[in-house]
């Protein structure tokens, strides 16, 4: 027993027979092993047990009133703790062959009120959860991406270090809302290492100019039809835009021609349209040039195309492994 905080009635009452009623009060803290794993939908059956040692059975019996009287009498307190079911029991304490107590036994059953924990706890952990779920729809290739991710990592780390009071102290059984902040605290980790290889297949490029055949074969060719990923480059769109301070209309070739009547003339003209010729070439070697700079790179879009493809089928992935472990949270959290 703890120190006795009990108020002190200084009253007898006594009867015609010379009887004498005695009414104490007395305030009794009492322990209990608690079962935390299903923590916050845990359900507690304790047990109080009533006996002296002093006065045998022959001297003291233990009555108590009704179980219904005790029930409506218990006092509702803002302890997070609902009486279920209450039960009692007497039985005779034999202490050694020849002496024996009597004893009577209380059995309770206290459920948690679980809605706070599961405003304070739960909703939030299942928000922050949700956000890193969506934030698979920025671009993966973009720096964006990954500092939200660490940022949400760093919020949800403040949030368990500012919950770490609510939660329960207990090291065996571990809790199972203990197992669930672990795990969506690793999916989070585990897809900010996703996006840290999308980026780093982003700059591939730059290490390997050419895609290995098989890498091309296995993502682009079989997985990418799997996810109904189109793996064909785009040909590169080149746009000319013309001159419009330039001088419109065709060059006067009778001026370069004067005379295409005799030899003279036909080996002058022969000779204007093999130069032509040449301008032509230039022209269009000019033009390859331009179109081979301004089209991007073959390897480039190869390597994006793959980025793309893995990230998909890891955010396939990583959505099956969230709903098989919350499912299995729940089942554990209902069943156990």
């Amino acid at each position: 027993m703890d120190e006795d905080k009990s108020q002190s009635i200084p009253y007898l009452q006594i009867n015609y027979t010379g009887g004498l009623h005695l009414v104490k009060v007395k305030r009794i803290p009492v322990s209990c092993q608690l079962n935390i794993y299903r923590f916050p939908f845990d359900v507690q059956e304790c047990s109080i047990t009533f006996l002296s040692l002093i006065h045998e059975e022959d001297e003291m019996i233990l009555t108590s009133k009704s179980v219904e009287f005790s029930t409506n009498s218990s006092v509702d307190s803002d302890s997070g703790w609902k009486l279920e079911d209450l039960t009692k029991c007497n039985f005779t304490y034999n202490l050694t062959s020849i002496r024996s107590f009597s004893c009577q036994q209380y059995n309770l059953t206290l459920s948690r009120e679980a809605s706070l924990y599961v405003v304070n706890l739960l909703v939030p952990s299942c928000f922050l959860s949700l956000l890193d779920l969506c934030s698979f729809i920025l671009p993966p290739q973009n720096m964006d991406r990954s500092a939200f991710k660490m940022t949400l990592i760093l919020g949800y780390t403040v949030f368990l270090i500012i919950t770490n009071d609510i939660l329960p102290k207990s090291v065996s059984p571990t809790p199972l809302i203990n197992v669930f902040f672990s795990l969506s605290l690793g999916l989070m980790v585990a897809s900010l290492l996703e996006t840290m290889l999308i980026v780093n297949l982003s700059n591939f490029p730059n290490k390997y100019p050419k895609v290995p055949r098989w890498v091309h074969v296995l993502i682009l060719d079989f997985l990418g039809r799997l996810l109904f990923i189109s793996h064909k480059c785009p040909d590169a769109q080149v746009e000319v835009v013309l001159n419009s301070n330039a001088k419109a209309g065709n060059p006067d070739i009778t001026a370069m021609m004067p005379s295409l009547t005799g030899e003279k003339d036909e080996r002058e003209g022969s000779a204007v349209v093999n130069e032509l010729k040449k301008v032509a070439q230039d022209l269009l070697t000019i033009r390859l040039r331009v179109e081979e700079h301004l089209r991007p790179k073959q390897a480039e879009i190869e390597w994006n195309l793959i980025a793309n493809v893995i990230d998909r089928f890891l955010f396939l992935i990583y959505i099956l492994f969230v709903i098989a472990s919350y499912i299995t949270i729940i089942v554990l959290w209902s069943s156990s």
